[in-house]
């Protein structure tokens, strides 16, 4: 068909047009005869791979097109309209130049990004950030992999996202999505700062109603400035500064003390390492709101009157403060020149700082460190 095409042209009119215009012309030219073979679920999907400069996975296809996805990617790769990604982990097509051009132009109205984003956002929140985050868990290089390989696209309706998603469940996807790949975003982005887009995200919450979402962000935020904050101070780079996770078990216990309930969670940390042979652990606290004192005709006059608290997210050192540790930070502080490197009774590195009274010490930017007196 193409052959018959250029056969048709008269000779004097290809004689005008520059060699480059000539091979863009019969590049479109096939183009056009390739769109016109494929079924009518092809043609309906093939613009819509514009939107994915990473490339489009048979996973994600069929989490939006179920398993007509499947079968148009197979279909898109026989008729040389897109090519297979030999890089890539998973089985997923691209679209090379021009077909992407090509595609682009192919889309319709009302058919943008705005048809896929939800879908995408979706899948994303529910498939891919859980697998990614248990291969980090398990030090599995294959989360790393995941993320260069799918950066493109995730940025790209990630940013659609902090924008434009409106969720009736009240869970902003790409915001938690934001939070909870935050540690690992050197992947997506090597060289842009995750708090830019953190800060988006925040927004993002507010405007769905997110509360949980929120907390998440603002954790996030707060993970990261203060690893900032501390090795500015230090002007160390050895920490890790992975975010994991530990288990532990709660208890619920009536009025005569007695267990009645049992319930395993799991909280956030990171390594904070000090030195070669000194880290702190330090664990997540997230941030709420309670009721404190008594209500009235309870209590003392003391406990009243009842008022709502607020507590900012922070993060708490996971053990007692040791002397090794106390007396690091006491000598490199740039603001607390007063304190006393040695102030311990009793002497060794892996001792408790005891002092008294009980109190809590900040660190720049909500480096908490825990200091107790047994006596």
């Amino acid at each position: 068909m193409l052959c018959e095409e250029l056969v048709d042209e008269p000779l004097d009119i290809l004689d005008t047009y520059s060699p480059e215009q000539r091979k863009e012309r019969s590049l479109r030219i096939t183009l056009e005869r390739s769109f016109e073979m494929l079924s009518v679920e092809a043609q309906d999907i093939f613009p819509l791979l514009a939107f994915f400069p990473s490339g489009l996975s048979r996973d994600l296809a069929k989490a939006i097109w179920d398993r007509s996805g499947n079968k148009v990617l197979l279909e898109l790769f026989k008729f040389s309209m897109a090519e297979k990604s030999a890089a890539a982990s998973d089985w997923r097509v691209t679209l090379p130049e021009p077909a992407r051009t090509y595609a682009e132009s192919k889309l319709q109205k009302g058919r943008k990004i705005e048809y896929l984003a939800p879908l995408v956002l979706d899948f994303y929140y529910s498939n891919f950030c859980d697998t990614v985050l248990q291969l980090f868990n398990k030090r599995d290089n294959k989360g790393q992999q995941l993320l260069l390989q799918e950066n493109a696209n995730l940025i790209l309706f990630l940013e659609w996202g902090y924008n434009h998603e409106t969720s009736s469940d009240k869970i902003c996807r790409s915001a938690r999505m934001t939070a909870l790949l935050s540690p690992y975003w050197r992947w997506i982005e090597p060289n842009k700062d995750p708090l830019v887009r953190l800060n988006l995200a925040l927004t993002a919450t507010k405007r769905n109603q997110d509360r949980e979402g929120e907390n998440l962000v603002r954790n996030a935020i707060i993970t990261l400035s203060s690893r900032e904050a501390f090795k500015d101070v230090q002007s160390l780079g050895q920490g890790s500064y992975d975010i994991k996770f530990f288990e532990f078990e709660t208890v619920t216990v009536n009025a005569s003390g007695e267990i009645i309930e049992r319930e395993t969670k799991q909280a956030d940390y990171f390594n904070e390492d000090l030195n070669e042979c000194i880290n702190i652990e330090m664990v997540a606290i997230p941030g709420g709101t309670f009721m404190m004192g008594s209500p009235k005709g309870e209590g003392s006059e003391s406990e009243k009157p009842q008022h709502q608290v607020t507590i900012q997210p922070f993060f708490i050192g996971k053990y007692l403060i040791t002397q090794a540790q106390w007396r690091f930070v006491a000598e490199l502080s740039q603001v607390h020149r007063e304190l006393n490197p040695e102030p311990s009774r009793f002497k060794g590195d892996e001792l408790p700082e005891f002092f008294c009274p009980l109190f809590f010490f900040f660190f720049p930017s909500f480096f908490l460190l825990w200091r107790i007196d047994f006596f």
